[in-house]
Formats: C-alpha cells, structure tokens, sequence
C-alpha cells in the first residue's frame, strides 16, 4: 500500500479496488448481522437467529424482493 498511497489519497488498479469493495461490503453485511443477532439474544432470546433459519418464497421474484 505504501507504494500506491501519494498526497492523501490511495491509487489502486481497477481489478483490485473492486477486491477491496466486495470486501468492505462483505465486512459492512457481517458487521450489521451480527449486531443484530446480539440484539435479538439480549431483547428476545426466546426467538430464533435469523442465521439458522430457512427462508421460503412463493415464487422467484418473491425471493427477489428479500434479497433489496
């Protein structure tokens, strides 16, 4: 990084910066479901985690709207 990092800003080639995106996504994503399982384990621990539940749609593009 420090070959790539001039005046406060980081130059990175195209095919790398969307590694680091996808990766930042993927850490924002882990980051909020884990807050929210810590919630639901102190608020309503009697509930299921959303992480072993199976999910059911009646179609397609019923599943297509959870995924938004």
């Amino acid at each position: 990084i420090n070959n790539h990092y001039k005046n406060e800003e980081l130059h990175i080639k195209n095919e790398n910066a969307k590694v680091v995106m996808s990766y930042i996504d993927q850490t924002i994503r882990t980051v909020r479901e884990t807050i929210v399982e810590m919630v639901r384990l102190q608020k309503f621990p009697e509930y299921p985690s959303r992480l072993s539940c199976l999910y059911a749609a009646k179609s397609y593009e019923d599943a297509l709207k959870w995924k938004a």
